[in-house]
C-alpha cells in the first residue's frame, strides 16, 4: 500500500529521554603540513550506536547537524553529545578538500582533522558541480563518487584507473573529480545526509553541473515472531535490479521495541528487496518482501516480515589430497536476491552447519590459500548453488589446487 507521508511518527523522532552526560568532542583542524588551520567549520555528519543496531537512520540523531567554526588556533569544541554514540565528523574550508573522520567517540581524546588544498592542476580533466537540496541550498558534505566512466572505448564501472574515487562537497556544495581524458564523461552517485541517493549522468569537464537532491521515499513495516515483535532486528534494503549503471547502494536499519522499522530517504520509483538479516534472528528466518516504491515524499508499507524456523544447510568442504583446512576457516552463505549473508567456521574434519536460512536462491563460498572451487560445482555467481527450499544435509564444497599458481 502506498500513502502520502504526513510526517515521521513520534516514536521515531529522536527525543531520547535518557539523561545525557555533558560529553563533548575537542579537536583541531590542520593543513597538509600539520599546521593549525583557521577558517574551517566542523560538522557532526552522522551518528551510530556504540553497541547494537539502531532503529534510527544515521543522520536522524539530535546531534547530527551540530557544527562549530574553528578558532584562530584551528581548535573546535562540539558540546553535549550523546555518550552512547559514535560520530562521523566532517570538516570543510574554502580552498581545501573536505575531510571526513569516522566513528569518533566523545569519550575519547583530542581529534585531529587534516585538510589538503584543492588542486587546480589538470583543469581540462576536472569534473565539477554543485549539489543542492530541495530548496536550492548547497548541501555540505555530500559524497560524490564515480558510478560509470564513458570514453570512446565504451563505459566502464568499478575501480577505473585515472578517476578520482571520491569527493565531498564543501560549504558551497561544490565538488571536483578528475578523469583520465578531457573528452571523457562521468556518471556520479551522490549521497547526502537526510536526502535520497541520486545518480547524475554524463558530466563533462569544463561544464559545471547543478545536481538537485530530493527528500526521497520511505519504507516502513514490522518484524514479528508469531504474535511477538522482534526488537533490534537488522532490516536491509537493496534494489532488485543491481545493474551497476543504476545501483544506489544497500541500506540497513534496526527495529524498535515494537518490531517496527522506518527507513527514510530511499531512492524513489525503485523496486527494493526488504529483508530481515539472518544473523541476529536466533535460528529463525523471514521471507523477504519485494516492495515497489513510488515517488518522492511517499511512504510504502512493506507489511510484516514474519520470522519462522529457518532452513538448515549442512555439508562438507573437500580439499585435495595433501591439503589441509586452516584453523578458523569460515564458509559464507550468501542469498542471491538481497546479498544477505551468514558465516560459520568449518570444523577440522571439513563439516559445517548453517541455521536460520530463509527460502530462496543461495550460494556457498569458502577461501583457502592455494585452492579454488572446482568448476563443476560452481553456480551462477561463482559459489556452490543451493536449492531454494528445504533443508540441505549433504552439500559438498569441492576444492582443487589453484592452477594459476602452479
Amino acid at each position: 500500500m502506498i500513502m502520502k507521508r504526513f510526517g515521521i511518527p513520534l516514536f521515531f523522532l529522536l527525543t531520547i529521554t535518557t539523561a545525557f552526560a555533558s560529553n563533548e568532542v575537542n579537536g583541531i583542524v590542520v593543513d597538509a603540513s600539520s599546521k593549525a588551520l583557521s577558517g574551517a567549520t566542523v560538522y557532526v555528519y552522522t551518528a551510530f550506536p556504540k553497541v547494537g543496531v539502531s532503529p534510527f537512520c544515521p543522520s536522524c540523531y539530535r546531534d547530527c547537524g551540530k557544527h562549530e567554526s574553528v578558532n584562530a588556533e584551528g581548535r573546535f569544541r562540539l558540546k553535549a553529545l550523546d555518550p552512547e554514540l559514535r560520530f562521523d565528523l566532517l570538516a570543510v574550508a574554502d580552498g581545501y578538500e573536505p575531510s571526513l573522520v569516522r566513528h569518533v567517540d566523545p569519550m575519547g581524546g583530542l581529534v585531529t582533522i587534516k585538510l589538503t588544498p584543492r588542486s587546480i592542476a589538470d583543469a581540462d580533466r576536472l569534473i565539477v558541480g554543485v549539489v543542492v537540496d530541495p530548496h536550492g541550498k548547497p548541501v555540505v558534505g555530500a559524497a560524490v563518487e564515480p558510478n560509470g566512466y564513458r570514453s570512446q572505448r565504451g563505459t566502464g564501472y568499478g575501480n577505473i584507473p585515472g578517476v578520482d574515487k571520491l569527493s565531498f562537497t564543501n560549504a558551497k556544495g561544490e565538488f571536483a573529480l578528475r578523469i583520465p581524458a578531457a573528452d571523457g564523461k562521468l556518471d556520479v552517485r551522490v549521497t547526502a545526509r537526510s536526502l535520497a541517493p541520486h545518480i547524475e549522468r554524463m558530466l563533462a569537464p569544463g561544464e559545471s553541473r547543478t545536481i538537485p537532491l530530493t527528500e526521497g521515499a520511505t519504507i516502513t513495516g514490522r518484524v514479528m515472531r508469531g504474535a511477538k515483535p522482534v526488537a533490534g532486528a537488522r532490516v536491509g534494503f537493496i534494489q532488485t535490479n543491481r545493474a551497476s549503471s543504476g545501483y544506489l547502494g544497500r541500506f540497513e536499519i534496526g527495529t524498535n521495541d515494537d518490531g517496527v522499522f522506518l527507513m527514510t530517504n530511499m531512492g524513489p520509483n525503485q523496486t527494493y528487496a526488504v529483508y530481515a538479516a539472518m544473523e541476529g534472528l536466533s535460528g529463525g528466518a523471514a521471507v523477504r518482501k519485494i516492495v515497489n516504491v513510488a515517488g518522492d515524499k511517499t511512504t510504502t508499507d512493506a507489511g510484516t516480515l514474519a520470522v519462522q524456523p529457518g532452513r538448515r544447510i549442512a555439508g562438507t568442504v573437500v580439499v585435495p589430497e595433501g591439503a589441509t583446512i586452516p584453523p578458523h576457516t569460515q564458509i559464507m552463505l550468501s542469498l542471491t536476491v538481497d546479498s544477505d549473508s551468514q558465516r560459520v567456521e568449518v570444523r577440522p574434519d571439513g563439516t559445517f552447519s548453517i541455521e536460520g536460512v530463509p527460502p530462496g536462491g543461495a550460494e556457498l563460498y569458502v577461501r583457502i590459500p592455494g585452492l579454488e572451487l572446482t568448476p563443476s560445482v560452481q553456480g551462477r555467481f561463482g559459489g556452490v548453488s543451493l536449492p531454494p527450499d528445504g533443508d540441505v544435509k549433504d552439500v559438498r564444497v569441492v576444492l582443487e589446487r589453484d592452477k594459476g599458481r602452479e
